[in-house]
């Protein structure tokens, strides 16, 4: 069951990238770019065994944010790149703060009150330091990537697509899994465990990275035909 979903995941996201790009251009990316930054962190809650490999269930929401990434690097340069990822981040703190917030309250007693009240407090509650693991990892290794992206795009003048996608991704994800796995999880997982999470989650993200290179070929395409509004 965790395999069928797992790839139901794997498709549909990546999908729903080129869709949201084609109706709504530069803007509907940032937009979806700020919903998977918060999905994938919510997410990533959740350890799972896919194949009999053990991940967390974030790994491909997450990938997704390269992907998107990628296009905005691709089609609309290093600034817009730039922005995108400081307004997700935003939009991600500005999520956390006010969940954070609303999980103080107290709430009214009865039954499902109460038990809709303990549920939010145990994932929120846990979640800031998720968020401080997130928000260091997400930061660094997109900077990154989107470094490594356009210096690859100047340096095969404009070819290669499915190169600098992978590349700088499986470069970045490096930086992001070690950061966010020590940060997130540490103390509360045993080394062993968290090696082993660290490294599911980085071979997830190359997986991940693969599936997503032809999108931006699409996206590419998409935009040299000029049916993309920014």
């Amino acid at each position: 069951m965790n395999t069928t979903l797992w790839l139901i995941t794997l498709m549909t996201i990546p999908v729903s990238v080129a869709v949201t790009y084609r109706f709504f251009g530069k803007i509907g990316l940032v937009v979806l770019l700020s919903l998977l930054t918060i999905l994938s962190n919510l997410q990533t809650l959740l350890q799972v065994n896919i194949l009999g490999i053990t991940t967390t269930l974030g790994n491909v929401t997450y990938g997704a944010t390269y992907l998107v990434i990628d296009i905005i690097c691709e089609n609309h340069g290093k600034e817009a790149a730039k922005k995108a990822i400081i307004i997700s981040t935003i939009a991600l703190i500005f999520f956390t703060v006010n969940m954070i917030l609303a999980v103080n309250f107290s709430v009214i007693q009865e039954a499902s009150s109460i038990s809709n009240y303990t549920a939010l407090s145990r994932i929120f509650n846990l979640l800031p330091r998720i968020i401080i693991a997130s928000f260091t990892a997400y930061y660094i290794s997109h900077a990154i990537a989107a470094f490594i992206y356009l210096l690859l795009k100047k340096a095969t003048k404009n070819k290669y697509i499915w190169g600098r996608n992978n590349l700088s991704t499986t470069i970045a994800a490096i930086f992001d899994n070690a950061i966010f796995t020590i940060v997130a999880f540490y103390g509360l997982l045993t080394f062993n465990y968290l090696l082993e999470l660290s490294i599911t989650s980085y071979i997830t993200s190359i997986i991940v990275s693969i599936i997503n290179t032809p999108v931006v070929y699409l996206a590419k395409r998409m935009y040299s035909n000029g049916l993309i509004k920014d």
